[in-house]
């Protein structure tokens, strides 16, 4: 029907946190759901987490210089 909802929100990540995150109570998701992921590198002179000084262009990879904005989704199917 067209809604939107956030499943997990982490506005301040730290690279620290390498972690699989389980809903205590599964979600239910009606047939035809799209599930988006978004992730934001912050790769900026501000960001005083970022590991490259000065900063550089960033893209995907397996570095921690990286961005390494990866989603896997395990799902159970009831009949």
């Amino acid at each position: 029907d067209g809604t939107k909802k956030d499943l997990v929100v982490i506005k301040d990540w730290s690279f620290e946190w390498q972690e699989t995150y389980q809903f205590k109570v599964p979600v239910a998701l009606p047939a035809g759901t799209r599930i988006d992921v978004d992730g934001i590198f912050d790769n900026s002179a501000r960001n005083s987490s970022n590991p490259s000084n000065p900063p550089r262009l960033v893209g995907y990879g397996e570095q921690s210089t990286d961005e390494m904005c990866a989603a896997a989704l395990s799902l159970v199917f009831e009949k």
